[in-house]
């Protein structure tokens, strides 16, 4: 007879930056809340006095998860001082993909009213596969190897990981 473990999963916050004076493309803004998800782990694990077996961060930008599985030196200054940040801070195998439509933070770029988001289980508990064991959750998709779209994507006005129509000439 074979006990399971108890599983205890925390949301310690759902992000949701907003957006900067300077006009950004989303998979930069994505990239930037990151950053902002890597600074929060970096200064809680060192305030808190529990210890945890593993931390997890979630994205739903494949474009992001694409970024931090290369060296950040292959990208742009904008993206590459970011990557690395992040590569220094988090352990890039603890990203995962998560969908937009089960992604907690994306409630507030929904318009939901804080009255509906207090009443909402995904935005204090996440998706209920979370609270499974993590072998049961959905797979990652595959990351996409996006150098060969980054060189595209600057002389094009309609990118696909851009989501955009202006000019693509500093997008990564």
């Amino acid at each position: 007879m074979v006990k399971e473990r108890s599983i205890q999963n925390c949301f310690y916050s759902n992000l949701e930056c907003p957006p900067p004076l300077k006009r950004l493309s989303l998979p930069r803004l994505e990239l930037c809340t990151a950053v902002l998800l890597a600074d929060m782990y970096q200064v809680s694990s060192r305030g808190l006095k529990k210890n945890f077996n593993k931390f997890r961060f979630w994205t739903d930008s494949v474009v992001v998860l694409a970024w931090l599985s290369s060296p950040g030196a292959r990208w742009k200054s904008f993206v590459a001082n970011r990557v690395n940040h992040i590569q220094e801070t988090t352990n890039v195998e603890d990203w995962n993909h998560i969908s937009s439509k089960e992604n907690p933070a994306d409630l507030v770029s929904r318009g939901f009213d804080t009255n509906a988001l207090s009443k909402l289980r995904l935005w204090w508990n996440g998706p209920n596969w979370v609270q499974q064991v993590e072998t049961s959750w959905p797979k990652d998709e595959e990351v996409p190897d996006i150098s060969e779209e980054q060189k595209n994507c600057e002389s094009r006005t309609n990118c696909k990981f851009c989501k955009s129509t202006k000019s693509r000439r500093t997008i990564y």
